[in-house]
């Protein structure tokens, strides 16, 4: 079933009962069969996933640092009492 399996066609497969067994093999909680058939599966798609999820958090924590420091300063300085000018506390 993998990408090197020459022998299988993809028309002759039967999808729907490959699935259902590996869903019943986790509700039934067979660790070994999930091991065999579906971890060759997912440790390539987690291997690959990882480096992306670390790529986007970057990405995003840069694009959204700048607008939440924007958005505490602009509430702090809504929040601070008028300042008086110069002109009142001289009492010109």
């Amino acid at each position: 079933m993998g990408a090197g399996d020459a022998g299988h066609n993809i028309q002759s497969m039967n999808l729907g009962a490959q699935f259902g067994a590996k869903m019943a093999a986790l509700m039934r909680g067979d660790f070994v069969y999930l091991w065999e058939n579906v971890w060759p599966i997912f440790w390539p798609m987690l291997a690959g996933g990882i480096p992306t999820a670390i790529v986007v958090w970057f990405v995003l924590y840069i694009a959204l640092k700048g607008g939440i420091v924007a958005y505490h300063d602009r509430r702090r300085r809504l929040q601070e009492p008028p300042r008086r000018s110069d002109n009142l506390e001289n009492g010109s």
